[in-house]
């Protein structure tokens, strides 16, 4: 997958030496004429929108009962972690776990 910089760079490549159309361009590199006109206005990228965090009412009023149960299995040491948990959520799969 090529980073939003690189699409940014052959939007204007294309633009410059084959003069295509925006509608062209989007067609070519599979974006929304937005998205080229982005690229056409400036080389970078503009950067990612900052949401607020969501809500989770369902999970938040167990939160530190489930991060005590995980303090107590495997303490604070990162590299304990059981390699089925890496990369996920680990409350969930704690409390995915208890469901079994």
């Amino acid at each position: 997958m090529r980073s939003r910089v690189e699409l940014f760079e052959q939007i204007r490549r294309d633009r410059r030496i084959e003069q295509l159309s925006i509608r062209e361009l989007g067609e070519r590199h599979g974006v929304h004429r937005r998205t080229v006109r982005q690229a056409l206005e400036s080389a970078v990228p503009p950067p990612r929108k900052d949401y607020p965090r969501r809500p989770r009412p369902a999970l938040d009023a167990w939160v530190l009962v489930i991060d005590e149960w995980l303090l107590a299995a495997y303490g604070d040491d990162p590299v304990l972690t059981p390699p089925e948990l890496a990369g996920s959520d680990l409350r969930v799969c704690a409390v995915a776990s208890l469901l079994r």
